[in-house]
Order: C-alpha cells, then structure tokens, then sequence
C-alpha cells in the first residue's frame, strides 16, 4: 500500500470510528425508521377511513422527506459511491414497475397524462426480448408524450439529450417551466407577479432543508422570461439572451468554459444558439407555460 493510500485509508477507519462511537448502534437510522412509520401509520389511516378524500386531496408527510433521500441518493451516486449507485438501480426499477402499474388504473390516466405531454421522454422498462417490448408504443401514445414539450421531440429530430450541452438546455426550460406554471397560476387568481413569485424563492428551513424553486436574486429572470413567447426556432437567441445564458451564469456556472482570462462567454452563447436551434420546434405562438 502506497503512503498516501496508508493516510487516506487512516483517516477512513478513525472517521467511521468517531461516528459509530457518536451513534452507538445506529440510533439515527432507528430514529428515522420511527418516523417514517409513524407517517405511514397515518397514510393507512386515511386511506382506510377516507378512501376517496385520500385519492385526491390527502398529502402525505412522507412524500417530503422521501423526496429529499432520493436526491441525496442521487447526488451520492454521481459522487461515485458504489453503494449507492447499486441501490439506486434496484429502486429505479422498483419505481418504474410501480409507475406502470398505477398507470393503467383509469382514475390516474389524466394525472400522467399532464406529466408526460410536458416530457420528451417517459421512464418504461424495456425487455431484452422483443415481444416484450411490443407494449411500450401504444403506452407512449396513450399518454400523448411530448405533445406539450418545449423542444423538438418529433420522430424526424436529430437532436439528443446524451449530449451534455442539450441536457443543460433542457435543465433550464423544464426549470422555466415550473417556475412559469406556478406564476401563471396564482397571477392568474390575481396575485401580482411579486405576491406570486414570493413563495417561490428557496428557503432553508432546516439546517440543510430547502424549500423553493428560484434565488431571490434571480427575480429579474422571471420577470424577463415570463413574458417570452413559447421556444421556436425563431425566438432562440431572445431566450438565449433574456433567459437561458443569465441562469446558466447564476446558476450553473461551473458550465461555462473557461479561458486564462475568464468566463469563454462568447465562445459558450455560439455553442448554446447551435444546440438550443437543434431543440427548438419550428413554429410556436404561445407563451411557455
């Protein structure tokens, strides 16, 4: 074993020891697992008692915390951790055959539905034999997916989201969006863009909890991009400038190539015109929503 294995392989062993001597046991998994089932206790409780208030109008204090373990899981594996990314493969498909199977039950169809027109794609489980593939059209198009996205997802489109380029593009619309549908929705009950914005703003309200969509110094975005006409191949470089590039610059920084002397941003506007051209429809008259 090399010197600077020896060190780090130390500093491992003494920081597992310092935590299981902190949490002798695992009180802290134990006190989570409490919790977790105390939630679960209560969904039971609705469900049994409440059936048809729990189906539509019933949010489960579970669903929070949930949420934010399978993105800590996530980043954990992006991170490397073999551990986690093996476990996030096991749930994935536990998830996606559960999605499939509330999928066919009648009273969620529109529910999807709403999702999926919005996406360019939907996550199925695709067989290794091809029989057991046939489904997979007629479901796509039951769920009339992509028919409201915001990029080009018809059959004739060469564009991809392997590429890392395109994913950041579409991080930023579907983030758009969201943020778009939640101001549309309360100015539309007459909140000011100001009184419909406020929520929205992240705010940590546990230590390391947040809760929000947007940065409150990003407001300036909002108010320039809510006013944009849906994304076509003819308003891309008004996204690009009034949108897209100022978030990216707020948000996703390390993106942006750098030069000795800085920020590569002319060079980045030039590829991001080129990929967001390829993404964008040909025509669209609406805002985005």
């Amino acid at each position: 074993m090399k010197a600077p294995d020896r060190v780090e392989s130390s500093a491992f062993f003494a920081k597992l020891k310092e935590i299981n001597s902190a949490d002798p046991g695992g009180a802290r998994g134990m006190q989570v697992a409490r919790v977790l089932r105390e939630f679960t206790r209560e969904d039971e409780w609705f469900k049994e008692h409440c059936p048809r208030c729990f189906a539509r109008g019933y949010t489960s204090e579970l669903i929070p915390p949930a949420s934010a373990a399978v993105r800590e899981l996530q980043r954990l594996a992006r991170a490397g951790n073999r551990d986690a990314i093996g476990t996030l493969a096991r749930l994935t498909v536990e998830m996606v055959n559960t999605l499939t199977q509330v999928s066919k039950v009648g009273s969620n169809a529109e529910l999807l539905k709403r999702l999926a027109r919005k996406l360019p794609a939907w996550p199925m489980l695709v067989a290794r034999n091809s029989a057991g593939n046939n489904h997979l059209p007629l479901a796509l198009g039951e769920l009339e997916l992509g028919k409201d996205c915001p990029i080009n997802v018809s059959e004739a489109s060469k564009a991809s989201l392997e590429i890392p380029l395109n994913r950041l593009l579409w991080k930023c619309l579907r983030h758009f969006e969201d943020v778009h549908g939640c101001l549309r929705g309360a100015m539309e009950r007459g909140k000011s863009f100001e009184d419909a914005i406020r929520p929205l703003i992240l705010l940590e309200i546990k230590s390391g909890v947040t809760v929000g969509l947007i940065e409150k110094k990003d407001i300036p975005i909002y108010r320039r991009s809510l006013k944009l006409l849906r994304l076509s191949k003819r308003n891309v470089r008004t996204w690009i400038t009034e949108a897209i590039l100022p978030l990216i610059q707020s948000r996703f920084s390390k993106e942006i190539p750098q030069g000795k002397r800085g920020p590569l941003l002319g060079e980045f506007r030039k590829k991001l015109n080129q990929q967001l051209k390829q993404l964008a429809p040909k025509l669209a008259k609406t805002p985005l929503s």
